[in-house]
């Protein structure tokens, strides 16, 4: 009875193991896609930066 208990368990805990690697994973996943939105997310703030600029001299001069 003790032995078959312990299969349970040492089953669960496998599958749970399983199940953690795997949201591990996805967490991982997520923050390389986070880092490069914002490094996207930069790069248009520093385009639109510079279009704002350019627009406004071009306003200014003329």
């Amino acid at each position: 009875m003790r032995k078959a208990f312990l299969q349970v368990l040492a089953f669960i805990f496998k599958d749970q193991r399983h199940v953690n690697e795997a949201i591990i994973a996805a967490f991982r996943e997520s923050i390389s896609l986070n880092r490069q939105l914002i490094e996207q997310l930069e790069a248009l703030r520093r385009d639109h930066e510079a279009l704002k600029t350019t627009l406004h001299r071009s306003k200014g001069v003329g």
